[in-house]
């Protein structure tokens, strides 16, 4: 992808990160001259309509959206078979690696990212998007000009817009699982709520340095996140204040009902934390349909939880002083003769009525069981209306009456309205695809689809031992909601170790990491029947049943071991004679004239010679052809008189 140009626009200059769905990577607007960020679909998934759908979508959520703390979406684009996201580039980095490097955050900073996270959400939200996966992996962390953290929420690949069946989808997780809400874990209704739950395992982490809910696989962390109360941040970290703890844990109440009801609220909290983050006693009141607002605690030692106080009217300084007496008992009083009062005149009214109109009391009829329409026609006979509520149920037949209330055999007047549950037959459920999933995901996986896991078997295959490789029913098929999914769950193939003689070494070692082992050993030895180089043994026999990661030590042929030869006879040195002249001309009468080999240090020849007869004196010297020059010194009369060298 670098040097690439991308819609005639966009140069890509450098990777700078990446997911599991997508690369991101640094580029430059070729227009406006200015650096991007730019998010390509990794190629492996551009046949995968489903995550090229999910790609497209991130890109139109996050387009809709502007705002300072959100990574603003530029342009989107396809080159040839690459589908793209043009963003704004932070020059940063994500809140996870932020709160790993610090080890956990102030309880100020905490508020600090907290609050424009909320804000970032509060604008997503107003504008009917549910990002689903909050997390500190999707936020980015970087500093203003002034020194100051901003933070900037990414990632709306599987954002959603709000709607009555905004559900988590079938067959897969969606949103990170220690982030994730009890309502997605399971399946159920998600909405702007659930992204503040996720806020609030944000927080945790930030203050504490751990997430409130891990275990080793996704399905206990899931099932955590339903049953499971958090630990108190405070348990990690003490010097976190009364108030910001109980914002974490009204955002982390399993119920989204008893969380807080949007993002603004949320923001109130925050400014009343800010203000004062050390001493803040800021008390979150349980949260009713209505959300009750935020009640702040009084001093210490004052119990003032919910409490309505009634003031003294001004100027009254006898009250202050305690000098008026209390009529507190006699205004209780006035007001309850009052409200019996009130009941009184309503109840005759409602007598009075009934005796007017002439309506007559019957006794309830049993409908439960029955078919729709006979109901209908009992209670029509009965002088009675009905409301109908349908439901699912996998239990009771279709278009049958599931409950009823008033309960059979309660006496009721003629006109009264009787409410009745009427199935509408099993809710349908869709099989998801279990086929090459893990089997320790497979529950999780089924649970979401609303379905249970039925029997399972296991096959020998070609597939890696723990794979599902079978399912009944099959991908997509409608079933009941709460039907079991029967699978079959691949054990491998048992390895044998595998005739490795004649191969060569690499190829020996190639089928040896194959079959899941290790090359071990390598030695050497002589063979007539095995060519050079390649494998005589192997320290396990074929056919022997193996388990992974079993050393196989191999011996490789030198080929045939060779005779051995007789060294031949040296050739006897021949011997040559050199003649080695001395001139007696300059001598008179007898000399003694002696020749010493100074290579072997000895003396070679001696004689003595008449001068007067002689004028030239020959000695033979003989030596092996080819040893090289010998020097010789010639003495007469025991002086020396010359130095002669030969080449033998």
């Amino acid at each position: 992808m670098i040097g690439k140009v991308l819609g005639n626009r966009y140069e890509v200059i450098e990777k700078i990160g990446g997911g599991g769905m997508a690369y991101v990577y640094k580029g430059k607007c070729q227009l406006l001259n200015r650096y991007v960020g730019i998010k390509v679909l990794r190629p492996e998934f551009t046949e995968d309509k489903d995550l090229v759908n999910k790609f497209k979508r991130e890109s139109q959520s996050a387009a809709s959206l502007s705002h300072p703390n959100i990574v603003n979406v530029y342009d989107v684009g396809q080159y040839e078979d690459t589908f793209y996201i043009v963003m704004e580039l932070v020059e940063g980095i994500t809140l996870k690696e932020y709160i790993q490097e610090k080890g956990k955050l102030s309880e100020k900073e905490a508020l600090q990212i907290g609050k424009q996270v909320a804000k970032a959400l509060k604008h997503a939200h107003t504008n009917s998007i549910i990002h689903r996966d909050i997390k500190p992996h999707n936020i980015l962390i970087q500093r203003d000009e002034d020194g100051r953290v901003v933070a900037k929420v990414t990632d709306f690949g599987i954002a959603l817009a709000t709607t009555s069946s905004t559900l988590t989808s079938t067959g897969s997780i969606v949103g990170s699982v220690h982030y994730l809400s009890p309502e997605q874990g399971r399946g159920g209704y998600v909405d702007e709520k659930s992204d503040l739950y996720s806020l609030g395992i944000t927080l945790y982490e930030m203050v504490t340095g751990r997430v409130p809910f891990n275990a080793k696989t996704p399905i206990a962390i899931a099932l955590k996140h339903s049953q499971q109360k958090p630990e108190k941040p405070s348990t990690y970290n003490s010097d976190i204040s009364p108030g910001f703890e109980s914002l974490i844990l009204k955002l982390l109440e399993k119920e989204q009902s008893m969380r807080y009801q949007n993002a603004e609220l949320v923001i109130q909290d925050f400014n009343n934390l800010q203000g004062d983050t050390k001493d803040s006693n800021v008390l979150l009141a349980s949260v009713n349909s209505k959300d009750s607002p935020t009640q702040v605690l009084g001093k210490e030692g004052e119990n003032n939880y919910n409490t309505k106080v009634k003031r003294s009217p001004r100027g009254s300084s006898k009250e202050k002083n305690g000098d008026k007496p209390n009529k507190k008992p006699m205004i209780a009083i006035i007001v309850i003769l009052a409200l019996i009062g009130v009941m009184g005149v309503t109840l005759g009214a409602l007598y009075v009525q009934g005796i007017f109109n002439g309506n007559d009391e019957v006794e309830m009829p049993d409908v439960v069981g029955l078919d729709r329409e006979e109901a209908i026609e009992i209670l029509e006979e009965n002088n009675l209306e009905y409301e109908i509520e349908e439901t699912h149920d996998a239990e009771v037949p279709e278009n049958r009456i599931i409950s009823q209330s008033p309960s059979v055999g309660m006496t009721v007047r003629e006109g009264s309205t009787v409410d009745l549950r009427v199935s509408i037959g099993p809710d349908i459920a869709l099989v998801p695809n279990l086929i090459h999933e893990r089997q320790v995901d497979v529950a999780l996986i089924l649970e979401e689809a609303g379905l249970i896991v039925g029997e399972i078997t296991y096959e020998e295959s070609d597939f890696p031992e723990g794979v599902v490789i079978d399912q009944d029913p099959g991908f997509r098929n409608e079933v009941p909601a709460g039907s079991a999914v029967n699978y079959t769950v691949s054990e491998g193939r048992p390895e044998t170790m595998p005739d490795l003689s004649g191969l060569t070494r690499i190829e020996a070692e190639r089928i040896i990491r194959q079959t899941g082992l290790i090359p071990g050993e390598i030695s050497e030895d002589f063979s007539d029947e095995v060519p050079e180089g390649r494998v005589i043994s192997q320290s396990i026999e074929s056919g022997v049943v193996v388990e992974a990661d079993e050393t196989v030590d191999l011996v490789l042929s030198l080929g045939p071991e060779p005779e051995e030869e007789e060294p031949e006879p040296e050739p006897e040195p021949e011997i040559i004679t050199r003649e080695l002249q001395i001139n007696i001309d300059s001598f008179d009468g007898v000399i003694n004239i002696e020749v010493r080999e100074i290579n072997e240090k000895r003396r070679y020849y001696i004689s003595n010679h008449d001068a007067d007869e002689e004028s030239e004196v020959i000695v033979p010297i003989e030596g092996e052809e080819g040893s090289g020059e010998k020097v010789f010194d010639i003495l007469i009369d025991g002086s020396f008189h010359q130095e002669v060298t030969l080449d033998f």
